[in-house]
């Protein structure tokens, strides 16, 4: 994880890196595709292949196209890759002449049937990102084209004889698969429903090493709910029910592992 500048507040705007898959042997077009996390946003980007003089493959990272997608544009696209997933191929033509996206800002990211779009039957269905003009006319375009006929199974493995036979259809769509499970898992994250669960999980043991330490969350508290409930208060007896901030403390591990191991 790779930590980016100080925002305006002091708080730090981490970058988390996804997925990224790589095709230079691409009839389409020669690029890396690769995800990551920025300011609450999940940037995708297409980066073209640099084929050097001897042989080394990298990838023009600051010459390629990003497009930003928020929780809800990331769960649209995810339905339009999982409609060209399940839908055969003449529906997939039927619903998307061809190609079908979602706008971002003056970006477009699309799903494509190579076949349409390229007159590639042959190739691998297709993401592309395309940066438009006020005017609607194509600025700048990159595509990645998801590897078709690359991964294999190995069918009938036989102990005897060590003989087998490799199947090159069975995950013609594993790329396309792994980009809608990396959308879907970027939008549920950012409901904070996991991040909750675990902080509910963890806080009694923090409180507990606090009072170990002799830290009283309690008076580093500002602010909290009250509970005046009489029927959440045994009949009136009025307590307050808040979760405490507290302070940063520096702990040594080895002091940690002591706590810890004291608690089991």
């Amino acid at each position: 994880m790779a930590f980016g500048n100080f925002d305006n507040q002091q708080q730090s705007t981490p970058t988390v890196y996804g997925y990224s898959f790589f095709n230079k042997e691409s009839i389409i077009d020669k690029t890396m595709i690769s995800f990551s996390m920025w300011r609450n946003n999940l940037k995708i980007s297409i980066s073209p292949v640099i084929e050097s003089e001897n042989g080394e493959t990298r990838y023009d990272t600051k010459n390629g196209i990003s497009v930003y997608l928020t929780p809800q544009k990331a769960k649209m696209f995810e339905a339009l890759i999982n409609q060209f997933l399940q839908a055969s191929k003449e529906e997939q033509q039927a619903l998307t002449q061809g190609n079908i996206g979602v706008a971002s800002g003056n970006n477009l990211i699309t799903v494509e049937d190579p076949e349409v779009v390229y007159g590639k039957p042959e190739a691998g269905i297709v993401i592309s990102i395309k940066k438009l003009n006020e005017n609607g006319q194509i600025e700048q375009a990159y595509s990645y084209e998801t590897r078709k006929g690359f991964y294999n199974a190995i069918v009938g493995f036989d102990p005897k004889t060590a003989g087998y036979t490799q199947d090159f259809d069975h995950f013609n769509t594993l790329e396309l698969e792994m980009i809608s499970l990396q959308l879907r898992e970027y939008y549920t994250a950012m409901s904070n429903a996991q991040a909750y669960s675990n902080i509910s999980h963890t806080q009694p043991y923090l409180n507990k090493i606090a009072a170990k330490l002799g830290v009283d969350l309690d008076s580093n508290y500002n602010g909290g709910y009250k509970n005046k409930s009489y029927f959440n208060n045994g009949g009136g007896n009025n307590q307050a029910t808040h979760t405490s901030a507290g302070t940063t403390e520096s702990i040594q591990s080895s002091e940690l592992d002591s706590i810890m191991g004291s608690m089991q």
